[in-house]
């Protein structure tokens, strides 16, 4: 098996698949000059007319933008827009665990100066 044909390569898979594959799904392709660029990557063989696999063509989709939107919006879904702390909520749904019943009762008061005002603009 040629180098260029090793499982281990995107271009070894398709051609031992002989199908087009879909790559991984969090691929990262770095240029030159080290910057980064999360990609879709599709791997396709190529065939001559009597149907033989004659080579492969590996197309990459940038993707960067639409990844960086999505970890933005799962982090705005699960935190506090105005703390940017984790909302209770979603903590306790990523716990299979219920909330531990309380061994007992605390009553604070905290009083916020000019707090009306903010909250009626």
């Amino acid at each position: 098996m040629s180098k260029l044909a090793s499982p281990s390569r995107p271009g070894g898979r398709c051609l031992q698949a002989g199908k087009i594959i879909g790559l991984s799904s969090h691929s990262v392709l770095i240029s030159r000059s080290s910057k980064e660029f999360d990609i879709d990557d599709t791997a396709a063989p190529i065939r001559s007319a009597d149907g033989k696999i004659q080579g492969v063509v590996v197309v990459f989709h940038d993707v960067t933008e639409a990844r960086r939107l999505e970890r933005q919006m799962a982090h705005d879904a699960a935190h506090d827009t105005l703390t940017g702390l984790v909302n209770a909520a979603n903590s306790r749904c990523a716990s299979s665990a219920p909330w531990p019943a309380p061994k007992s009762a605390i009553t604070t008061r905290v009083v916020l100066h000019g707090f009306g005002s903010v909250q009626d603009h």
